[in-house]
């Protein structure tokens, strides 16, 4: 039984915090022992841990807490954890745990999607206390062996994946007519670029005045919230858009809606358009990240440059004004995401580090 600790900051709704859970959730019980540790708290997410995964949170009141740091290293020896697997800025405190605790291997998951370079010689230090670092995109991959100076057989090139659906989602009441819906589940935050949507919202209405766009995501900065919501309100769009917040029942929101968009200026692989593509919604998408790879290149969704609002308001009118366009594309994504982006597959390849590791 291989015992694997998934490290996170808290399990708020965030795409690294998804991938931690969806990971974790995954693992086939009856080899292995799967936890979920959440250093500072657990957020909204905790409702979604099932009961074969084990659920734990330190109360980290600052990066070098010293009671949430000895809380931690006494459950790695208490439980025997072969594997901590630290997602994104838990890097740092699971390297000094494991360094009191002296008996676990450490995987970083690295989702970087900022478009702020990091400093290097931080990550370069806490580097030397990983085994292997798991990169969302090629780009992640590539720094990690040249700026950090990790050996390339230490780190491996793995996308996110979505869990597939189980059952048909219920549709939900929403915003805006049936075949006019634009969603874009994008945390409030400056790299999401809400601002592109909403200039490219102005242009949409000219030609489609009875287009809506959905905006779902937790409201994590607040100062950049406030001015996403002035600049709606300033445009004249206040009918036209409408921001949800943070929301549990995003499949039943996107089996409602018609379109996905992403308007981020920054990315490492988006959750977000793995998500549209289950639900076979067609995409439009900033050519960010690893963007251009789930898309295809742009033969299953359309890519345009970051920033240029003309051009992702063209690419909305183009499917808002064909269903046909909107339901063969979304097919081609589907299929596309299902073939190179499956859980089983992607699984596979973690499962695979995992037994190397042991």
């Amino acid at each position: 039984m291989i015992r694997v600790a998934h490290v996170t900051d808290t399990l708020d709704v965030g795409g690294a915090e998804r991938v931690a859970l969806e990971i974790a959730r995954a693992l086939p019980k009856d080899r292995y022992r799967a936890y979920l540790c959440a250093t500072r708290w657990v957020g909204a997410m905790a409702e979604e841990v099932p009961d074969d995964v084990h659920l734990s949170v330190y109360h980290r009141r600052h990066t070098a807490d010293p009671i949430a740091i000895i809380k931690f290293a006494r459950f790695l020896r208490r439980e025997r954890i072969d594997i901590i697997h630290a997602h994104a800025s838990s890097l740092f405190f699971a390297v000094v745990c494991n360094q009191l605790a002296r008996r676990s291997t450490v995987v970083w998951h690295d989702h970087y999607g900022d478009n702020t370079p990091r400093p290097v010689l931080p990550y370069k230090t806490a580097a030397r206390g990983v085994g292997s670092i798991i990169a969302v995109n090629e780009q992640l991959a590539t720094w990690a062996r040249t700026e950090l100076a990790v050996p390339g057989d230490r780190v491996h090139y793995i996308p996110n994946f979505v869990r597939p659906l189980t059952e048909a989602p219920a549709t939900v009441d929403l915003p805006g007519a049936k075949g006019r819906r634009i969603v874009c589940i994008a945390n409030m935050r400056p790299q999401k670029d809400h601002f592109l949507l909403v200039e490219a919202m102005r242009r949409v209405v000219q030609t489609v005045p009875d287009a809506h766009a959905l905006i779902v995501g937790s409201q994590i900065d607040e100062s950049y919230t406030a001015a996403v919501m002035a600049l709606i309100a300033s445009s004249g769009l206040s009918e036209n858009i409408s921001v949800l917040g943070r929301r549990m029942d995003v499949a039943s929101i996107l089996a409602s809606s018609d379109i996905g968009v992403l308007s981020s200026r920054m990315e490492g692989l988006p959750l977000a358009i793995l998500e549209y593509a289950r639900a076979g919604l067609a995409v439009v998408s900033t050519d960010v990240g690893q963007s251009a790879s789930v898309l295809d290149d742009g033969r299953v969704g359309k890519l345009v440059p970051p920033g240029d609002a003309d051009a992702l308001a063209a690419g909305l009118v183009e499917a808002l004004l064909d269903p046909a366009f909107r339901e063969r594309q979304g097919g081609l994504l589907r299929e596309h995401v299902d073939s190179v982006y499956g859980a089983a597959g992607i699984m596979a390849r973690i499962e695979a580090l995992y037994r190397g590791i042991v």
